[in-house]
């Protein structure tokens, strides 16, 4: 994370390329107590994603801390948890090379040490085992109505149990229990999203449901112009921004390199140069 103040903005600027964990958390919180010098902040955040739970406790740090405005800036990927933490700023900015992602919860692996998997995959199999059993019925139901001439109600009948006996198969291959930590971690995603969005109420209404339900894929791409029909507010990078994104983050923006926090400072003089580093290691 790195942070730039500057007095002709009347903000401070964030910096962060990190997985979102724990860890992140702390040094945000202790990295904006040092060094926040306004009421108002604008964030840049490329992310894969990471632990809901650091997510929930890094917005709510961002909004104690700034209570005036949030602008948050996605100028490269910000992806599951990264998502869930945008919800807290009362704008978003996403570049043309910007792009969100569905709140993928992730759940263990079984038989795997440190090993998760998305939780899409289970839904999208639910989904999958639904649409197989109506398809198995409508097929049914025409060659048993309109083939053999059975009357509706009895075709019909012979349909279910055709269907359900289909699908009955396919459920059974389900881990109950891991259907169980995907449902609760929809849930806690839900709830935490819910309590972030009570700061800026950029989200529109069905939206945490969508993020959570409508996507297939973690790594599926909510651009800017997706992001609209889920925020109120969204809009591209200001100049100021791409200024910023260009002198500062385009070379630090990359999935493989890491950085946070640190603190950028205008010294008055109009040059924007690194202050009050606070380098995490890696």
């Amino acid at each position: 994370m790195v942070t730039l103040s500057s007095e002709n903005q009347e903000r401070d600027f964030i910096l962060i390329n990190r997985e979102i964990k724990r860890e992140l958390y702390y040094e945000l919180s202790e990295c904006v107590q040092k060094n926040k010098k306004h009421k108002r902040c604008t964030i840049f955040l490329t992310t894969f994603g990471g632990d809901p739970h650091a997510a929930f406790r890094m917005g709510r740090c961002v909004r104690n801390s700034y209570r005036d405005h949030v602008r948050l800036v996605v100028p490269s990927f910000c992806k599951s948890a990264g998502t869930l933490f945008a919800i807290c700023a009362d704008e978003l900015a996403v570049g043309d090379n910007g792009e969100l992602g569905p709140l993928d919860v992730q759940v263990n692996k079984p038989d795997e040490l440190a090993e998760r998997i998305s939780g899409l995959d289970i839904l999208n199999t639910l989904t999958q085992i639904k649409e197989h059993s109506i398809r198995v019925f409508k097929e049914v139901l025409t060659s048993l109505r309109y083939g053999a001439g059975i009357s509706t109600k009895l075709a019909s009948q012979v349909a279910v149990e055709f269907a359900v006996g289909s699908a009955k198969s396919l459920y059974e291959q389900i881990d109950q229990t891991r259907l169980s930590e995907v449902n609760r971690a929809m849930q806690i995603a839900m709830e935490y999203g819910t309590r972030l969005n009570e700061y800026g109420q950029n989200l529109k209404n069905e939206s945490m449901r969508k993020l959570l339900l409508e996507y297939p894929d973690h790594s599926f791409v909510i651009d800017r112009k997706e992001a609209r029909d889920l925020f109120h507010r969204v809009s591209p990078l200001t100049d100021v921004e791409v200024s910023i994104y260009n002198k500062y983050v385009s070379n630090l923006f990359d999935p493989d390199n890491f950085f946070g926090p640190e603190y950028l400072s205008d010294d008055g003089g109009g040059d924007s140069n690194v202050r009050h580093s606070y380098k995490a290691s890696e």
